[in-house]
């Protein structure tokens, strides 16, 4: 296990930490998502991330401290496929 920190703002983990819940949270905090996935026991949900605001920003897409180290350890090649939440 390797822990990095320093990697995003404070302030941009709070806006994605507030989004989450207006947008993606389970329950009357959220807003109805038709689109999850069971990753579970009914428990856990994946939930894929429309790639807006503030879930855009490219520090989460091409952090300048996080993906040197991704491309060192998976290659130069590395390329980003999917963007999800579990919850």
């Amino acid at each position: 296990m390797m822990r990095i920190e320093g990697v995003f703002s404070k302030d941009l983990i709070q806006r994605l930490h507030n989004a989450y819940f207006d947008v993606y949270a389970v329950g009357d905090k959220g807003k109805a998502q038709s689109v999850r996935f069971d990753v579970g026991y009914g428990d856990r949900f994946l939930y894929p991330v429309v790639f807006s605001h503030p879930f855009d920003h490219p520090s989460l897409y091409d952090s300048s401290l996080l993906f040197p180290l991704l491309r060192r350890i998976l290659g130069e090649q590395l390329i980003i496929q999917s963007f999800g939440i579990v919850s």
